[in-house]
This record gives structure tokens, sequence and C-alpha cells, in this order.
């Protein structure tokens, strides 16, 4: 069968770290989830890699992990994000890049991203050199092999671009049909014009560069593509599968039906898509429509016959070539008609002006540091990757300087490093500069101007700041970029001693206690005293705070006093303060006003909660509101338990009952309820009697906490059962929650249980698969594994 099938998801999101601590801070936008990666992440990446594919009785027949048959790219900073804060996402993919070589002959279902999705036809050479380095680089130390092909930031293409991908090994890429301007048979003449989007995608093309070397080209099906990101095909899976096999043409040929969209389109932008795109392969596969495939194995197979030239600087998002990251080209996001990106073109102008006067500071001190200071900015990815290997990193490429000044040699790398970042695509993509993408790579552009400053005692930031001011912003209250910059950029700077004071807190909320680390800085030599007075606590204490980004080292004093709810005095100051003992004093005496005059006297920097992080403001206040909660629930269970007998009085004669009422017996009811299921063994009986309350009253029952409550149950049978499936008890015990939760209609997710089941069902011994209680269990779990 030589039918073809091709399915690429390009998986990404833009760097969102605060540059000052490495760290995503809260996004209210994402909410219930912290930040985007987050929520993105439970809505798609994870739902990519266990994904569901239902029988027609509604029960799951297989979890599969969709990277495994698709063609996908991850972007790096994304990865980056996911190592830490996803772990088991993150090792799905690679373990589907591993498996993929299985089903595809030996080549991978991965493939490369430039670093940090920048339009890569407006960066100048040396950048566009080191995004593509530092891609292969990252992609390298993730999935162990490297890449044959690579995604370029919004498919913006040049030529410069193809000769750079071809010149570090990469054999393809893939574009949009809008971006082929002619093709032709190797070894024809005359060109025949694609204009309009009319190239034939069911075939590869050389694209030969005027270097002499060449790489190959996939024009992805358009109209396809369009449909799945913005129309209805994942509707269902067989809905998808039919719309891919009605293109193939009738032919003994082989042809190449394959198509490229936002990876977030299945489970994100589209919810359950994920689903429809499992079952779509099965229902392919199963059927033995077309064979799956990945491009590089299809370039093997079927090298190119023709040839193509593309448009230059072209993109697949931008009817205008690459307009929308430069200029007020009409293309927008739609969401606010009326608006402009008037603000685009000044922003990148502002943009440049930093990046141009940093390569001036690079050019001019990098050879202090380093033999060569282009070759060493693109083997600094080893290091960007592991922050251990600086000291490695400065012998191989640095000078005898850089060895004895290692802080200003990194600084020079991670200005750098911020000036790349701050060209990040997604900046100008949407609708208004004070958006949440665009205010981060303003942020990536301070953070270098401080790098600058700190090097040369040159502070451009004010000529930047005015270039700002001539990008219009369409909301009123912010007028310009330089109110943006001013109100949304500078408040998210974090120095040394601003670090040290959130250090001093994570003590007082003994979430942290004797840690030696803290967003982005290391702490040696470090010692913190929580002194208690009532309910309020003073904390004093201090220690050496490294940076693991330029290893920058200095001794702080710190003190943080909290008297009750939101109010916190906090202060920190270089070096070491005789007034610690002075404030301990005063606050063991009871003399908080003077403790709090003290620590405003004693410490350049001192803050209140509304100067500190987004995620210690959340935590003093969760603290607060949840020591409250806690106050008003024993009191309204006192409560509750004195008029208990006139409520049910009123109950048992079916009376109307008063909204006070109801609303207290509601709550006590839930709470009791909430009580009684954190219990091992739950006492069916009373959860049984607690229940019969909600018959005959208003009140509802408070769903979204017994789920919590239950759901963490599962998952710890579930871990336990994971670690020794043998042991039959295990399984009896997550059936007992299971039964349980369904005798009452509790809500319970299942996710994690059926993950873990279905994965391990697979290597249990057939004596076992047989038992009745792991076949009650796979029932309970919705499980059809006959």
């Amino acid at each position: 069968m030589n039918r073809y099938l091709c399915i690429h998801g390009h998986f990404y999101q833009p760097p969102r770290e605060n540059p000052w601590i490495d760290e995503i801070e809260i996004q209210e936008s994402a909410r219930p989830f912290k930040n985007w990666n987050e929520r993105i992440s439970a809505e798609c990446y994870h739902a990519n890699a266990y994904a569901r594919i239902f029988n027609n009785r509604g029960q799951i027949k297989d979890i599969v992990n969709n990277y495994s048959k698709i063609s996908f790219n991850f972007g790096p900073t994304l990865l980056s994000w996911l190592e830490k804060h996803d772990k088991e996402t993150y090792q799905a993919i690679l373990t589907a890049d591993e498996k993929s070589k299985e089903n595809f002959g030996g080549h991978g279902s991965a493939i490369a991203q430039v670093y940090n999705h920048i339009i890569m036809p407006l960066a100048d050479d040396r950048d566009k050199l080191t995004q593509i380095i530092w891609g292969i680089r990252d992609f390298e130390l993730r999935f162990k092999r490297k890449p044959e092909g690579m995604w370029l930031a919004e498919t913006a293409v040049n030529t410069k671009t193809l000769e750079l991908l071809a010149e570090n090994d990469i054999k393809f890429t893939i574009l949009a049909p809008s971006q082929c301007a002619a093709i032709r048979k190797i070894g024809d003449k005359d060109w025949r014009s694609q204009s309009g989007a009319k190239v034939p995608p069911y075939k590869p093309y050389w694209c030969n560069l005027p270097s002499g070397k060449k790489i190959a080209l996939f024009f992805y099906d358009g109209p396809i593509s369009q449909g799945i990101a913005f129309g209805d095909t994942l509707r269902s899976g067989e809905k998808f599968a039919a719309r891919l096999l009605s293109v193939f043409q009738p032919t003994n040929e082989p042809q190449l039906v394959h198509i490229a969209t936002d990876g977030e389109t299945y489970g994100h932008h589209q919810k359950f898509a994920e689903m429809a795109l499992a079952y779509c392969i099965d229902y392919i596969e199963h059927n033995k429509l077309a064979n799956m495939t990945v491009y590089g194995q299809y370039l093997e197979m079927f090298p190119p016959q023709e040839e193509a030239k593309i448009f230059e600087n072209t993109a697949w998002s931008c009817a205008h070539g690459v307009g929308r990251w430069e200029n007020d080209c009409g293309c927008n996001s739609g969401g606010h008609p009326g608006w402009n990106q008037q603000w685009r073109n000044p922003l990148r102008k502002a943009l440049d002006f930093v990046r141009d006067s940093l390569r001036q500071t690079f050019e001019q001190k990098g050879p202090l540091y380093f033999k060569d200071i282009w070759t060493a900015r693109n083997a600094y990815i080893e290091v960007i990757e592991n922050r251990d290997k600086a000291e490695q990193f400065l012998k191989e490429y640095g000078t005898q300087q850089a060895l004895q000044e290692a802080s200003s040699a990194l600084k020079l790398m991670e200005m750098q490093r911020n000036t790349l970042l701050m060209y990040t695509s997604c900046g100008w993509f949407f609708d208004e500069i004070s958006g949440i993408e665009t205010v981060q790579i303003m942020a990536y552009a301070k953070r270098a101007i401080e790098y600058n400053k700190a090097l040369t005692g040159q502070d451009i930031e004010e000529e930047f700041v005015n270039k700002l001011a001539l990008a219009p912003s369409n909301i009123k209250t912010f007028g310009n970029g330089a109110n943006v910059y001013k109100a949304l950029v500078i408040p998210l700077q974090v120095d040394m001693r601003k670090a040290a004071i959130n250090y001093a807190i994570s003590y007082l909320l003994d979430e942290m206690l004797f840690g030696d680390s803290i967003y982005s800085y290391n702490i040696s030599n470090h010692k913190a005293e929580v002194t208690r007075q009532g309910k309020a606590k003073l904390v004093t204490g201090y220690g050496v705070f490294t940076s693991r980004l330029t290893l920058d080292s200095r001794s702080i004093s710190f003190a943080v006093l909290h008297t009750e709810g939101d109010d916190i005095t906090a202060g920190a100051i270089y070096g070491k303060t005789d007034n610690l003992e002075q404030i301990k004093e005063a606050f063991i005496f009871g003399d908080i006003e003077n403790c709090k005059a003290l620590i405003k006297a004693s410490f350049v920097d001192v803050m209140s909660i509304k100067d500190l992080l987004k995620g210690k403001q959340g935590q003093i206040l969760a603290q607060a509101v949840e020591n409250s909660k806690k106050r008003i629930r024993n009191s309204y269970s006192t409560l509750f338990e004195q008029e208990k007998g006139i409520f049910n009085y009123l109950y048992r004669l079916n009376l109307p009952m008063p909204d006070l009422f109801v609303n207290l017996s509601a709550f006590a009811i839930n709470q009791n309820i909430k009580t009684e299921l954190k219990k091992d063994p739950v006492n069916t009986a009373k959860i049984a009697e607690l229940l019969n309350y909600f018959d005959k009253m208003p009140g509802k029952l408070e769903k979204d906490g017994i789920n919590k409550i239950l759901t963490k149950k599962l998952k710890l049978m579930t871990e336990a059962f994971n670690t020794d499936p043998l042991d039959l008890n295990k399984s009896s015990k997550m059936i007992e929650l299971l039964s349980f939760a369904e005798m009452f209609n509790f809500p319970i997710d299942l996710s994690f249980a059926q993950n873990t089941v279905f994965s391990v069902y697979k290597n249990l011994p057939e004596h076992i698969k047989q038992n009745q209680l792991i076949k009650v269990l796979c029932l309970k779990l919705n499980l059809n594994l006959d």
C-alpha cells in the first residue's frame, strides 16, 4: 500500500519565567491553574500522553501515547518547564520518541525547534545561527539523538534560514503551501508557479540552495490543517479519519497526506480532541487504510523527485509575509474589534536598539573573557541546560580572566540569553502591548539592560523607555508602551535582597525549614530564627546568597514581622547588621510598633505584602484564610450542635427551614462528611446518616471538596498497587473505595488509577489477569482489557 499519512503537532509555549528569579509567577488569566503552562499541560500535553480510546459501550479499550504515533516538536523552553514541573508528561514524551523508532523504521517522531521561537527572517544571521544550534543541542540532550528535521517558529522562512539549517545537518523542515513559489521536476529547466497555495502536498521537494547544499521541504495540506485548527473536523475520530483519507488520489505512486497544526489543538483549544486523534489513528491502522509515517522515514523511502522555490520572508500565520511581527499589518487574534497594532513597529525598533547596544558591549568586553565570543555563545546552551556546568564551560571557552572573574563572564552570556529571549514571537502575535506575552519580552529586555549596566556602568533604560513611548496602547489607562513598562514590567524586578526577604517568608510559613535554595539562588552559611508572640511571628537571620545564573554571591541579613492576616513588614540589607538583636528584643517585649520602626530604619529594602511576589502573597493570604476558615468551621460546628435539636425537629416534621438554618446546617454537614471521608476505614453508616439531611433540605453537597479527598485517597492506593500489583489486598482496597464512591454517587477522578492499572495490567502474569479481583477492579475503572 502506497498511501502514507503523517500528522504533525507543533507543541509550544513561550518562555514565561520571571527573568530575575527564573520561575513562572502566578498568572491570573490561567485560573484555576497557577500559570498557563500548568493549565495547558493538564488539558493537552498530559492528555495526549494518556489518550483514551473507547469501545461502543463507553468503556476504555486502550490508553495510548499519541506522541508515539505522530510527528511532533516541543519548544525547548517548554520541555525545560515540563522536566521540572510535570515529570510524568516529560518522560512520556521522551519514551514516545524512543518507541516511535520501532513504528517508523528507526526514525523518531520528534523533530527539533528553533530555540525560543523567534521569527527567523527578522533576526540577524548570528541570532539565527544561535537559535538553530541551541535548538539542536537541546534536542540532543533530551532525546539522545540528532534531529532530522527542525520546526521554524510560525514556519517563518527565508533562504538564509534554510542555508543555516542545511549547514547544521538538518534534513527537512515543514512549511505552509502558501510559502511555495514554484516547483519543477529535477532536471527540467522551467519552473511552474505555485502562487495561491497550489503546490501538491503529497510529496517532499528539494530546495537547492545558493551554497550548493539542499534541504527537503514538506508543504502540509492547507485545507485539512485549517479544518482541524478552526473547524469541526475533530468532533469525532471517524470524521477526522474520513477527512484525512478523502484526499488520497487513485494512483499506484506513493503519496503522502500530511497535516500540521498547533499541538494545543488536541485537548486545549478543542476539548477531548486528543481522543479524536487517538481514535483516528487506531481506526486507520486497524482497518489498514493507510500507513502511518513520520517525515524522516518517508524522506528515506521516497526521496524528492521535484524541487521547489520559496516565497521569501513568509510565515503560516500572516498573510502579509512576516508583517505580524513588525508592523500593523492587519493580522490579529480578532478578539478586540477596533483595536490596532501600531505598537508593533515601535516595539521592535526599541528592542533592536537594546540588541545593538548590548552587542557592542559583548563585542568589546567579550574578548576579555572568551577566546571566541560567538563560539562561546553558541556553546552556552550547555550551561542553560545544566547550571552546574558553568565552571567547565569557562574552562573550555573562557580566558584566564574569565576564570578569575567568572561572574562578569557569565553576566555577558546571560545578557545575550535575555536578548534572544526578548524576540520570542508571541510578543507581537496578539492584540495589545500590555498583554502578558508582550510584557514578558519587555521583562527580558530590562534584565538584559541591567546586566549591561553591571558590566559597563552605562544605563540605556531611559532611552529604551523613550522608544517604548512611541508604541501606542489600545487601553487608555496605559496610553503607550512606556507606561505599560513602568506599570507591569518594573514591578517584576526581584534583586538578591528581595529574594532574601521571600526566603525569610518561607521560614515564616514553615514551608522550607533549613532550605538551601530559593528561586535561582543557592543559600549557604545561613541561619534563620522564628520568634513567636501569640499570633505574631518574627523571622530574623542571614545567609550567603549565590546566583546559579551568574555565580554572584553576597551576604544578606533579613527580618520579617508578621502580626496577623496581611500585615507584614520585611527588610533586607547586604552584609550583617547589629540591629537584628534589637529588633528581636523589641518583639519579645511586645513592642510591635517599635519592632516595625526598627525594621524600616535598619534595612535598605523594606517591603509589605503588596511588594511580595504573587506566589508569596498567595501563601501568606492562604494561610490567613485557612486560619480564618478553621475558626469559622469550628464556630459553625459548635452552633450546629447547639441548635441541632430544633433543626431535627423542623426536619422530622418536614416544616420550612429558615435560610439561616439551611446555610448553617449545610456547612456543618458538608464539613462532617469531609471529616468522615478522611478516616480509614470510612464509616459508611455515618456517611449515609449525614447524607439523609440533604434529602429534605435545599442545601447542596460540596462535591469539589469530596472529589479532592476521594481522589487523593485513590491515588495513594493506586501508588501502593503499582509497587506490588501481585498483592491482591491492594486491589481489594481500591475496589472498596470505588464501590463506596459509586454507592453514594460521590465524584472521584479515575484518570491516574486508569493510567496506572492499564499500564500494569499488560505485564501481569496470566493467572493474576484472570483473578476476579483484578477483573472487578478493571470494571470499576471502566477498563475493558479483554
